[in-house]
């Protein structure tokens, strides 16, 4: 493939995005977040199939590489993201090489430049957790990788179709439960977890159904307090429907992000939530990405830019 077509085809961003508000701000509590339009949605999903394809094939073209770092390394955009997470979960040899001999010529020593480095020079490790093989990356006993896949997704249709998601293609353990301790029935309720000691990710989805329009903030969104209880810098921020979102169904979403130390100090988590409302259904919609990192994990240091990824994919929720 030549590296002008490459250039056009492949990485070449739609202009238009969407802010978080109407106001133009683009961050919240420090992570930037944007809607992006489908035009530039479609690029992410071809820039997606493209790194994969790398990755079975042996690696980049030569003269690609340079090109791929200087437009997606450390940027402030959905690709960016892309880019970073799916160097760190790359598995070719040759295509490791082209990476790390870049990131020496370059003189790149960022969290995310030190987290790959480490990554592809560790041991991979395996284990059995709940009847299933997982595997564990060991860097000299110092740094642990546990194995996260944060490029490639899968789509879902929970709640019997009523709302769809991309979601992270891990090997996921799936959980439900029949009622909670108050005796509410939690049939609407659906559970995602994966991860090990060092960092571990936890989703969970939630459909809300009887509810009226004018009833949905209140509800559900203002009535979801365990994150603002957990967090002190819990924030929730409207989001209008507009670019991929248009086509979401849903008449009303908000956001909601919180960053902070768990209980043992060494562990930082983040909590990311979207809200939809569908008039269709009359029913309210909730997907919660919790996630954590240890001190000892290697992406702990560029966790920043871990969680903005997640955050983002929010944008992939629907109500069809």
């Amino acid at each position: 493939m030549k590296l002008k077509r490459i250039i056009t085809a492949a990485f070449m961003l739609a202009a238009a995005v969407f802010p978080l508000a109407a106001d133009g701000d683009q961050y919240i509590n420090g992570f930037f977040f944007y809607i992006p339009s489908q035009a530039e949605a479609d690029d992410y999903f071809r820039f997606r199939a493209y790194l994969e394809q790398a990755d079975k094939n042996g690696g980049f073209d030569e003269e690609v590489v340079p090109v791929l770092f200087e437009r997606f390394w450390n940027d402030e955009s959905m690709h960016s993201l892309l880019f970073e997470n799916f160097l760190l979960t790359a598995e070719n040899p040759g295509l490791r090489k082209q990476v790390l001999d870049h990131i020496k010529t370059a003189g790149l020593s960022d969290s995310a430049a030190k987290a790959v480095g480490r990554k592809y020079e560790a041991e991979k490790t395996s284990y059995k957790m709940d009847g299933k093989t997982q595997y564990r990356y060991n860097w000299n006993d110092k740094y642990f990788d546990e194995n996260f896949n944060l490029h490639a997704l899968e789509e879902i249709y929970p709640f019997e179709g009523g709302m769809g998601m991309l979601i992270f293609d891990n090997d996921w353990s799936i959980m439900t439960m029949n009622q909670s301790d108050s005796g509410e029935a939690l049939e609407n309720q659906l559970y995602f977890v994966y991860g090990g000691g060092t960092n571990s990710m936890f989703i969970a989805l939630r459909k809300f159904p009887d509810i009226a329009p004018g009833d949905f903030k209140s509800k559900v969104v203002d009535a979801d307090t365990g994150n603002s209880q957990k967090y002190e810098n819990w924030k929730i921020a409207a989001l209008p429907a507009a670019g991929v979102l248009e086509r979401a169904g849903a008449s009303q979403i908000y956001l909601g992000c919180g960053t902070g130390p768990d209980i043992i100090p060494e562990i930082d988590t983040a909590t990311f939530v979207i809200y939809m409302y569908s008039e269709e259904q009359a029913a309210a919609y909730k997907v919660n990405y919790f996630m954590n990192f240890s001190v000892i994990n290697n992406g702990y240091e560029m966790r920043r830019r871990i969680y903005n990824h997640i955050m983002l994919n929010l944008n992939f929720v629907f109500v069809p």
